[in-house]
């Protein structure tokens, strides 16, 4: 499948959810169907004591709490991984959740069928309409943004298949409010669907992401650990860890 460029969704099965596997499966299998040669499905079980299940979470990057199912989304292409994740406030993985992903990839590659030398990327936004306080950053101005010397860049890369992209643009909207007038710090996102990065950027993993580049360690950006929850208080925490601005303030 990586050879042909054909996506992989993967179904990862919990074995202390196993009630709604059926379900899910059954679900899948016609998804399956609609999806013919364009994505290709699997499905595995998985669990704490599953040596060959914890190299395939690790492969993809995903957080796994050991109880719940979730989905993920391969993109040999881009080399992107979309995960449908579960558990907690996220709720249960369901078939609505995974034919929401599955489509929302199908259309857009639909729509984006571009040479293999073209970046996809939306028109850059004009800065008279970007007004913030998270901006919004394409794949054409992506290095421009992050590679701002005179910034600490926080971005943040989400999918807008994703039900919680709507949660966590609001904790992000609140982490930079509380920040207001602290000139040194810039919060960008980028819809992962639309935009590609450069292949000079570094490699994402997975969606939903987010990187901070400092602006005295550009070659060095650390990765936000989302495994605690997308909370304003900790992505304040981590930002004010890593911003060379904020780095030792009061």
């Amino acid at each position: 499948f990586r050879r042909r460029g054909t996506p992989m969704l993967y179904l990862l099965l919990a074995a202390g959810d196993g009630d709604g596997h059926g379900e899910i499966l059954s679900g899948a299998r016609e998804l399956a169907r609609e999806c013919e040669g364009k994505i290709a499905f699997v499905h595995t079980f998985v669990g704490n004591h599953s040596a060959a299940a914890a190299d395939l979470v690790q492969h993809l990057r995903c957080d796994f709490d050991g109880g719940s199912s979730f989905a993920v989304l391969e993109d040999f292409r881009e080399e992107y991984r979309y995960c449908v994740e579960a558990g907690g406030k996220r709720g249960p993985l369901t078939v609505d959740r995974i034919a929401r992903l599955a489509r929302g990839f199908v259309a857009r590659v639909g729509d984006a069928l571009l040479s293999p030398d073209k970046l996809r990327s939306e028109p850059v936004p004009s800065k008279a309409k970007n007004l913030g306080p998270v901006y919004d950053v394409v794949g054409e101005n992506l290095l421009e943004v992050v590679l701002d010397p005179r910034k600490d860049v926080v971005i943040h890369f989400y999918s807008p298949v994703d039900e919680a992209w709507d949660f966590d643009e609001t904790e992000l909207v609140k982490a930079t409010e509380a920040l207001e007038g602290e000139q040194g710090v810039l919060f960008g996102k980028i819809d992962g669907f639309r935009n590609e990065k450069p292949k000079e950027f570094p490699d994402i993993g997975y969606f939903p992401t987010t990187l901070i580049f400092p602006s005295d360690r550009k070659n060095a950006p650390a990765v936000f650990n989302k495994t605690e929850g997308f909370l304003k208080d900790r992505i304040l925490d981590w930002v004010g860890e890593h911003a060379a601005s904020l780095r030792g303030a009061e």
